[in-house]
């Protein structure tokens, strides 16, 4: 597992917005309420951040990384890259 500060450009959370296959249904009045937040410098980084799976694929971070792309901002955040092993 590797987990890291990074900063989330617009252009990195539509990297990672395209490797969203699994997620729920986005709520726009989220997305617009974490963009203002952001655009207003009171948005707060969870400490969970985003998870991504060995394979790129976005598992945690939906929500947030939409409002990156909308606000034109960028933030830092938690990245947490994690390897799932199969279990017998």
């Amino acid at each position: 597992m590797k987990r890291e500060l990074v900063d989330i450009t617009p252009d990195i959370a539509r990297k990672y917005l395209d490797h969203n296959g699994h997620n729920r249904p986005i709520r726009k009045f989220w997305v617009r309420e974490l963009a203002l937040r952001m655009k207003e410098g009171s948005f707060e980084n969870r400490r969970d951040g985003l998870l991504i799976d060995e394979n790129g694929n976005l598992l945690n971070g939906l929500h947030r990384l939409s409002a990156v792309v909308e606000s034109g901002c960028t933030v830092k955040m938690w990245v947490t890259t994690k390897n799932f092993e199969k279990k017998d």
